[in-house]
């Protein structure tokens, strides 16, 4: 029997009213454990969805980035082999257009998952509707009436230890969720940093990757030095070791702050394992932890 049609049975009985007032008191705390528990899946549901399509955005951009990149040296070649300076201004081009993609791609790929989660949220709406304005305050000053009811000690001796038992079961669920909360919260402020230090990185590697493919540009396309004169070749000599001496120290940083992030990932990802953190054990662990809590409540 539900706690409803529980309630609407003592009701009928003056005797017992107190287990009315508990049984009121605890279908606010089912209510309240329900919502919080709906916007847990919508943490987990929300933040799954984003992670996959800000994956999916960082690897179509760095596969353009490194496609346009490799052809780009291509021309470059052919520029050398068939001496002719229209292939370094056609190298320069796609070098432009990989330091741009290089640039605005971590930003733009936060964009898209940004937009995807707010996407997610609108098509689970109604799941969330009655849920959306829960907070964790209003379950625990709801457990707060509870206890206070249940030490009063109006009702039956097995009534009472029921309902301490249940009350335990819920304040144990009360600060999984508070526990729950932090560690998102403390996650999104490692993801924030973690974000802007790639951002920098992105802007400052394709900030050098695109004045390169400008110095490579312009003996390619200006017409005044595609001849073979002294003062052709000494400025786009000028102007391609420039160009080069400028993506050096990009192209070695770039490569160092993949090796850290790599590295850095598998190293906090060793330690959520160890730690029972990873989503897929946090998932499991808590549907077990959620089937536990209605064997036991079916139990009573």
């Amino acid at each position: 029997m539900c706690i409803r049609d529980r309630t609407k049975v003592e009701a009928s009985s003056p005797a017992l009213s107190a287990h009315v007032e508990v049984d009121d008191a605890e279908g606010k705390v089912l209510k309240d454990l329900r919502d919080q528990s709906l916007q847990e899946f919508q943490r987990f549901h929300v933040g799954a969805r984003k992670l996959i399509a800000f994956q999916q955005w960082q690897y179509f951009f760095d596969f353009a980035k490194y496609t346009t990149n490799a052809i780009g040296y291509e021309f470059a070649y052919l520029s050398l082999h068939r001496r002719h300076r229209i292939w370094n201004g056609r190298a320069g081009a796609l070098f432009i257009v990989s330091g741009q993609l290089t640039m605005w791609g971590p930003i733009l790929s936060r964009v898209a998952a940004k937009g995807v989660g707010e996407l997610t949220k609108h098509r689970i709406k109604r799941v969330m509707q009655d849920s959306s304005d829960a907070k964790v305050q209003v379950l625990e000053s709801d457990l707060a009436v509870l206890d206070r009811l249940i030490k009063q000690g109006k009702v039956s001796n097995l009534g009472v230890a029921n309902a301490i038992d249940r009350g335990g079961l819920y304040g144990e669920h009360q600060r999984f969720f508070n526990d729950e909360i932090r560690t998102a919260q403390k996650k999104n402020a490692a993801a924030k940093l973690t974000a802007t230090q790639n951002i920098g990185a992105g802007l400052y590697v394709g900030g050098t990757k695109t004045a390169s493919g400008i110095l490579f540009a312009i003996p390619g396309f200006n017409h005044h030095y595609n001849n073979s004169s002294a003062r052709a070749s000494r400025v786009t000599n000028d102007l391609l070791f420039t160009a080069s001496l400028i993506a050096i120290p990009s192209s070695a940083f770039g490569m160092l702050d993949t090796l850290r992030i790599q590295v850095r990932g598998e190293i906090n990802r060793h330690k959520a394992l160890k730690a029972g953190m990873l989503p897929g054990q946090i998932a499991s662990a808590r549907l077990k932890q959620l089937d536990d809590m209605e064997a036991r409540l079916r139990a009573k």
